[in-house]
């Protein structure tokens, strides 16, 4: 088969990315696969064809440029398949859904944002970012007329076909995953000593792991108010993520006296070692659909608390491989509930149960099943237009 992938993003340093990189690299070993992104890491992808798409101009406009950018650099081109991950209409056949936007916005909860400034989610829906995404969003699933959708949960395709009617008998769920090669127990134990020197911390440091590019959505201004109220000196927080840190939110933790025990790693291809560097991961997240993130960290053997929303705790089993929080807003339960994962034995037991809860998910039993959908759908539409010149 010929496949092209198109996204903004194919490399390790994301959740959508990561998904890209991974799924380009495992079929260039059977098929011709091509790559679509504005971003692409090369190493991996030798098999891979790579088609850079440049961009400019601002962030509000980025990904309806990136998607008539694509459009035209797919037009005249022959692929058996498309398979598209974000919002943008690339006269994609197959869909792969990783979040929805709307549901988003309509599940999202009051925050700070990291200022102390409460901040009312319907206003967003006038936010012009918002718009643009929400009009690409209504379009690519109301409008275009794809021949399969995989979501990444079973809670996601609901989404799309409540809000925007796409048929369910369309879609397919396949969950990311993560790779053995570089996150397990024995790896992160491996580099441990070597990690945690990166960051100067101590044997008896308790280092919470958050990693997150949307620091409001993910929770991260809810950790950091946890750790104030615990108000245990051993308690690191380490973020990874492409965002810095804000002079608001610097000011905010200064105000909460936690400055000198919250670290920013920045942006990371590998997170194994981020898990190495660490005792357990925490995302108190208000929306997710499937948390690439949670998965590779569980994976690494580290526990994980996070949230009960659909999509974050789906691998969580309160007290087995971590702890579920109720109230994504509420600093006070968490500060609780890190109080327990302060314990270095109940630590250890939920480390010991973390990695079989996901050794199902490797990326090659996934996209193995990618795979015979893909095949199945060839079969199924051999000779159709779908294998005919994109116009």
């Amino acid at each position: 088969m010929d496949i092209a992938l198109v996204f903004s993003g194919c490399h390790r340093r994301g959740g959508v990315e990561r998904s890209v990189w991974e799924m380009a690299r495992h079929l260039s070993t059977r098929h011709s696969v091509s790559v679509y992104a504005h971003d692409i890491e090369a190493e991996g992808l030798e098999k891979v064809q790579q088609i850079p798409i440049a961009l400019d101009g601002s962030r509000i406009l980025g990904p309806l440029k990136f998607a008539r950018a694509a459009r035209l650099s797919l037009k005249g081109t022959t692929h058996d398949h498309v398979i598209s991950f974000g919002v943008g209409d690339v006269k994609a056949d197959v869909l792969w859904v990783n979040s929805v936007h709307r549901a988003w916005l309509r599940k999202s909860l009051h925050f700070s944002g990291g200022t102390g400034v409460l901040r009312v989610p319907g206003l967003r829906y006038i936010d012009p970012r918002h718009q643009i995404l929400l009009g690409m969003e209504w379009h690519y699933f109301a409008r275009s007329q794809p021949i399969a959708v995989v979501n990444v949960a079973d809670a996601v395709g609901e989404d799309v076909h409540r809000l925007y009617g796409v048929p369910r008998e369309i879609m397919t769920t396949i969950h990311n995953g993560f790779s053995p090669d570089e996150f397990s127990p024995e790896r992160r134990q491996t580099m441990r000593m070597e990690a945690r020197a990166e960051f100067g911390y101590g044997n008896r440091d308790v280092v919470a792991l958050i990693a997150a590019n949307e620091l409001a959505r993910k929770g991260f201004d809810v950790l950091v108010e946890a750790q104030a109220r615990l108000s245990d000196q051993r308690l690191q927080v380490l973020l990874v993520g492409r965002k810095p840190l804000s002079p608001a939110r610097k000011r905010r933790l200064a105000e909460l006296g936690v400055a000198d025990r919250v670290r920013y790693a920045g942006s990371r291809s590998d997170m194994g070692r981020m898990h190495a560097a660490a005792d357990l991961f925490v995302l108190p997240t208000q929306y997710e659909a499937f948390a690439l993130a949670i998965i590779e960290a569980l994976a690494s053997g580290l526990p994980v608390i996070t949230t009960k929303v659909p999509g974050a705790g789906d691998r969580i089993v309160d007290t087995h491989n971590g702890l579920l929080l109720d109230d994504p807003r509420s600093s006070e339960e968490l500060a609780g509930l890190l109080n327990q994962a302060i314990d270095s034995d109940v630590r250890m037991r939920w480390a010991d149960n973390a990695a079989k809860s996901v050794a199902d998910l490797s990326w090659s039993a996934l996209f193995n099943k990618a795979e015979g959908l893909l095949e199945s759908l060839a079969l199924r539409d051999q000779g159709s237009a779908r294998s005919a010149t994109i116009s």
